[in-house]
C-alpha cells in the first residue's frame, strides 16, 4: 500500500516541484553591462504530437509525469543603446531531464549546480572500485541550467532560447 502511494503520487509531486521551481527562478537570469533596459519573459509549454508527427506548444499551467516541456526565454532591449555582455541562463529545476541536443541556439553551456559552465556533454571521472579511473558523461538528469553567451543587444531587438526536457515519471528509489 505505501509503495503504491510513493509509485503514483511521488511522480506528481516532482513535476509540481519542477513547475514551481522554473516559475520562482525564471526571473533572474539575463546579466549584461548596462542591462537594465532588458525585459525578459519566461514560458513553459507542453509539447503535443498529432498522429502525423506535427507538434504543438500550449502553456503549461500544470504538467504531469512523463509530459515533454519546452522552457523558452525571450529578452527585448527597450532601450536606446545596445546592451553589452549578455549572458542568459534556462534553470532546469530537478524533476526535469534535459533532452540532448534541445537547446536552441545549438551550442549552449551547462551545469550541474548553476554556478559552473561548461561545453555540452558534461563529463566527470569515476574512480573504480579498483583504483581505476573512468571518464564518463554525466546523465541529462543531472544538469541544473543552460547558459549562453550572447554578447550585444542591439537597441530595439529580441533574442529567444529554448530546450525541451520530459518530466520524471520514475519513483525515488529509496
Amino acid at each position: 500500500m505505501l509503495f503504491e502511494l510513493y509509485r503514483v503520487a511521488l511522480p506528481k509531486l516532482i513535476a509540481a516541484i519542477a513547475l514551481c521551481t522554473f516559475a520562482m527562478l525564471a526571473g533572474q537570469y539575463a546579466h549584461a553591462q548596462n542591462s537594465g533596459a532588458v525585459e525578459g519573459v519566461m514560458q513553459q509549454f507542453r509539447i503535443e504530437r498529432a498522429a502525423n508527427g506535427q507538434e504543438t506548444r500550449i502553456a503549461a499551467q500544470n504538467i504531469k509525469p512523463g509530459e515533454l516541456l519546452e522552457y523558452a526565454v525571450r529578452y527585448t532591449n527597450k532601450g536606446e543603446t545596445t546592451v553589452n555582455q549578455l549572458v542568459v541562463t534556462l534553470p532546469i529545476p530537478p524533476g526535469l531531464e534535459l533532452l540532448s541536443q534541445s537547446d536552441r541556439p545549438s551550442a549552449a553551456l551547462a551545469s550541474l549546480d548553476g554556478i559552473e559552465f561548461k561545453e555540452v556533454p558534461l563529463i566527470r571521472t569515476i574512480k573504480q572500485s579498483d583504483g581505476r579511473e573512468v571518464i564518463e558523461a554525466v546523465p541529462l538528469n543531472e544538469y541544473r541550467a543552460l547558459r549562453w553567451q550572447v554578447g550585444q543587444l542591439p537597441a530595439g531587438k529580441t533574442v529567444e532560447f529554448a530546450a525541451r526536457a520530459k518530466v520524471d515519471a520514475t519513483p525515488a528509489r529509496q
